[in-house]
């Protein structure tokens, strides 16, 4: 049971990270902290992303700088053996942001 739940904060933390609802996130990973029973840097999705990678992904910074700080890998590779700074840069160049 509580590996299930365990599971499901990290389901809920990757979904939020990935749609950018940095409050969310926020409030996830205090209540996280308080059970201190998830990892949040091990996380790993269906294709290896961890949560930086999802953040990264998609260019949330203020995530993308929760989740370093956290102990999240920029040097972690996904299945597709892109790291975290390569979809930084791969978002750049589709976004014309920088």
């Amino acid at each position: 049971m509580k590996r299930q739940r365990e599971s499901c904060h990290l389901r809920k933390l990757a979904k939020y990270t990935r749609s950018g609802r940095f409050r969310r996130v926020s409030k996830r990973l205090d209540k996280m902290k308080r059970s201190a029973s998830d990892n949040v840097p091990d996380y790993r999705d269906e294709d290896g992303r961890s949560l930086l990678h999802l953040a990264a992904a998609e260019g949330h910074g203020g995530l993308i700088r929760t989740f370093s700080e956290l102990g999240c890998s920029l040097e972690a590779k996904d299945v597709h053996g892109n790291t975290p700074v390569h979809l930084i840069l791969y978002h750049c160049l589709q976004t014309g942001k920088s």
